[in-house]
């Protein structure tokens, strides 16, 4: 198979994340949707970035996930880009030092749960919704 993947990750400078674990994340959760072809953006940040994210959204405080799609809520479908161009589907931003507190709380790797959170985020993306625990 043919694939095209573009991920841009954007970590705080003192947070540690395995960049490569991320992006196989991402092309796996691409693949078992049958999509080939994806660019994508990943934020690692902390506690007031995600708060303000929050208040675009009427929310109080950090949460641990943020997913924002590039795709037509109604249509289901990308937004029009240039022909040939990777299809931009969306923003995924993850806080930090809350997934610290989670990954203590639930005995897990921080790691674990940033690859469990994109992966359900990019199910989101695609216009999808479950719930499901860690």
């Amino acid at each position: 198979m043919n694939t095209n993947f573009l991920v841009n990750i954007f970590v705080g400078s003192r947070f540690l994340v395995n960049r490569k674990a991320v992006r196989k994340t991402v092309e796996e959760s691409f693949h078992k949707h049958n999509i080939d072809s994806a660019w994508i953006d990943i934020s690692i940040v902390g506690k007031r970035k995600m708060k303000e994210l929050n208040k675009l959204r009427d929310k109080d405080g950090p949460t641990n996930v943020l997913s924002f799609t590039q795709r037509d809520p109604g249509e289901g479908k990308t937004f029009p880009t240039t022909e040939g161009a990777i299809p931009h589907y969306g923003d995924i931003v993850l806080c930090y030092p809350v997934l610290i507190q989670e990954a203590a709380k639930k005995n897990k790797l921080v790691d674990e749960l940033i690859n469990y959170y994109v992966d359900h985020s990019i199910y989101h993306l695609l216009g999808k919704h479950y719930q499901e625990d860690v």
